[in-house]
């Protein structure tokens, strides 16, 4: 899947649930385990969460600085998504272990 369909699909939940997860050739969107929490990974760094419990369509966006690559896909979020927070790393897995 390219990353653009990607991005789209984990930011509109579409073919995500909790046994599939969506794999791009450096993204990967999956539920974490047991949660309604969504995450999208470039490669091993999670640049975006959404929590349904909280809101479903609020994009919560890593937007530390990593890679000119990361940086494209935040954008394409950024574009993508209706309602975004923009925090760092590290709150967004405050988040997630909440």
């Amino acid at each position: 899947m390219n990353k653009k369909d990607l991005i789209y699909n984990f930011i509109n939940n579409i073919g995500l649930d909790a046994r599939h997860g969506l794999k791009g050739s450096n993204l990967t969107a999956y539920y974490i385990e047991g949660t309604n929490k969504r995450v999208l990974k470039n490669y091993s760094t999670i640049i975006a969460l959404i929590d349904a419990n909280k809101n479903y369509n609020k994009v919560f966006l890593n937007s530390d600085k990593y890679s000119q690559t990361t940086s494209r896909n935040q954008n394409l979020i950024r574009y993508y998504a209706d309602e975004i927070e923009e925090t760092n790393e590290e709150t967004i897995y405050k988040l997630i272990n909440e």
